[in-house]
């Protein structure tokens, strides 16, 4: 066990956690792993390969130099991590079932690198090694996002997803959070001050591409 990880995030991608990601770090609970830190450092792709694999993990190697993190993957492992950072506490980001699936639909689920960064991965990947990761980072989210279906079996997940947090989490450890609450909630629950500043509000839907493309590349 370690005392790495303060806080983590235990809601699905496109529930706000790229604000959260952005407020845990305004709030010195960071630096805070996201899926956008996996494209970034794609070296680090292998432990999540091996939580894929259900094989075992070095949660402390791959959350080196990170106070807290969430999003994907990180949220699909929630109970390793409980029992790994045992003083952690955990936020449950969550929208409207609907309101979630139109827009994960349009972001997670579909998008892909360009045919061109595509093809210029392909051609490099003999020559780099972060080509290869970017490529095992390709396939390892392809598969999460498989696991997950589409439509109403997306939805079920999403639903089954929140309500197996809530019920193995101790209510001490657990808070569940949606982003339009602002700060008070969160600081509340963290034990920390507001900050004077307006709570982020940060990756809305048709910002997306332009925030996740480039890092294919």
């Amino acid at each position: 066990m370690s005392e790495g990880l303060r806080v983590i995030g235990a809601g699905f991608g496109r529930t706000g956690t790229l604000s959260l990601k952005v407020a845990l770090e305004q709030l010195d609970l960071g630096p805070c792993y996201h899926m956008i830190e996996l494209l970034k450092d794609s070296s680090r792709v292998e432990h999540w390969r091996r939580a894929q694999a259900d094989k075992d993990t070095d949660w402390d190697a791959l959350f080196a130099g990170y106070a807290s993190a969430v999003d994907f993957p990180v949220c699909l492992y929630y109970e390793q991590l409980m029992h790994h950072y045992p003083h952690a506490k955990f936020v449950l980001t969550v929208r409207d079932t609907e309101s979630w699936y139109a827009s994960a639909s349009q972001t997670i689920m579909t998008i892909r690198p360009t045919r061109r960064q595509a093809l210029r991965l392909m051609t490099r990947m003999p020559f780099s090694r972060r080509a290869r990761e970017l490529a095992k980072v390709g396939a390892h989210n392809a598969k999460m996002i498989r696991r997950l279906g589409k439509g109403e079996d997306a939805k079920r997940a999403y639903e089954a997803h929140n309500a197996q947090v809530r019920e193995a989490m101790p209510a001490d450890r657990l808070l569940e959070f949606s982003v339009k609450q602002g700060w008070g909630p969160l600081c509340e629950f963290l034990e920390v001050n507001e900050p004077e500043a307006p709570f982020p509000r940060v990756n809305e839907r048709g910002a997306f591409r332009d925030l996740i493309l480039p890092l294919f590349s």
